[in-house]
């Protein structure tokens, strides 16, 4: 789990997951993609253009004995694509908030 955890803090570091206009979540429809080049993509066409393998993911968070908690659900998208990731792999994470906005800085 910790290591999925640095894992999902690294992807947001590096810019994997992009949110786009604020909601009352993190952000609001972030999309995630599994390569650097299909984000940018993504970015480029200002979300005109959204590769196969991209997703669009919901952040939540949840506060628990005083620490923030930060759900990554990947199970948003209902496509095919989804329930291939589905069965592939959970589709919800948890992680600290903390943790993400310390790999941001």
């Amino acid at each position: 789990m910790k290591r999925l955890t640095l894992a999902l803090a690294t992807a947001f570091a590096a810019g994997l997951f992009v949110p786009l206009p604020a909601a009352a979540q993190i952000g609001a429809d972030p999309v995630a993609c599994p390569s650097q080049q299909d984000l940018e993509q993504f970015v480029s066409s200002n979300g005109d253009i959204q590769p196969e393998d991209c997703t669009v993911i919901d952040i939540s968070k949840l506060t628990s004995e005083g620490q923030e908690l930060c759900l990554i659900d990947f199970g948003v998208d209902e496509g095919f694509l989804g329930r291939l990731r589905e069965v592939a792999m959970p589709s919800q994470w948890w992680v600290r908030c903390e943790d993400l906005e310390l790999a941001l800085e």
